[in-house]
């Protein structure tokens, strides 16, 4: 299985990222978007905190999963996934990062 991770950096101000848009737009479009290239596990996460009670590095993640490689790089490659990417600017101003990984289960 694989994994794109995106990674939305702390904020430095709270209208750097908009929730509502984000909720209520963008992932209702990526879940229909990707789910043409068989992807159905999307998952989302607000980040509370870091050990030690540290301030967290991230604000959000989000993963979006697939069973082989090429069909998550398709479907970002898309005409679809490439407007997604596009529309991050709507709701997220501050500093974004994306991961690919291969998932290894341990147990």
């Amino acid at each position: 299985m694989y994994k794109l991770t995106i990674i939305y950096y702390r904020l430095n101000a709270p209208d750097e990222f908009d929730e509502d848009y984000y909720l209520q737009q963008h992932m209702p479009r990526a879940s229909a978007a990707f789910a043409q290239f068989g992807i159905t596990r999307m998952e989302m996460e607000k980040v509370i905190g870091a050990p030690g009670g540290r301030d967290p590095d991230f604000y959000r993640l989000s993963h979006i999963y697939a069973d082989s490689l090429d069909q998550l790089q398709q479907a970002l490659i898309s005409p679809e996934g490439i407007e997604l990417g596009k529309d991050l600017r709507n709701f997220a101003r501050g500093r974004v990062a994306f991961v690919l990984s291969e998932i290894q289960l341990y147990r």
